[in-house]
């Protein structure tokens, strides 16, 4: 048998709906949806449903990151989705957060959020932000502090004379 949106649709309550796979519940709105996956091949319909996002490097749609509710669900998504311990939510990653306009637009965005710093012409997670040392490591302008469990943007990436005043680490 085809599955119609509908069939998600008239599904009212969270058991009922996870228990189909191709369903998908939504607990902010109390609904329940198609999986954007299986729902949209095409980036222009995709997009124009809120609750789902392109993603360019598999060139599929996926949930957007605001609908995964749990850090677990987070971690397994896109690489679009990063999640925040301080706000005990995922959020999109720094580098797709901000894409239209012009890049001095993009630019101020990028600095305005004190989750993103922009750096050699994009938008990236601030050093602080990152929760492993895997991430941190990852990223060439940061460095994890085993005896914090922190990670801490690198002195010579520091290029502003308060930032390096207000950093314990820097000379």
């Amino acid at each position: 048998r085809v599955l119609f949106r509908s069939d998600c649709a008239s599904k009212l309550h969270s058991v009922k709906c996870e228990a189909n796979t191709m369903c998908r519940w939504y607990e902010l709105n109390k609904t329940c949806a198609m999986k954007c996956n299986l729902q949209y091949n095409k980036k222009d319909d995709c997009t124009a449903d809120k609750r789902c996002m392109w993603e360019t490097s598999s060139g599929s749609c996926q949930q957007t990151c605001n609908t995964l509710y749990s850090r677990a669900e987070c971690d397994s998504a896109p690489v679009m989705c990063q999640w925040n311990p301080d706000l005990l939510r995922c959020n999109k990653r720094c580098a797709y957060r901000y894409t239209e306009g012009g890049e001095s637009i993009i630019m101020h965005k990028c600095q305005d959020d004190p989750d993103c710093t922009w750096y050699n012409g994009g938008c990236k997670t601030r050093c602080s932000k990152f929760q492993s040392s895997s991430d941190c490591q990852g990223d060439e302008t940061c460095f994890f502090q085993t005896s914090t469990g922190r990670c801490y943007k690198k002195c010579s990436y520091i290029k502003e004379n308060t930032e390096c005043s207000r950093s314990t680490l820097c000379a």
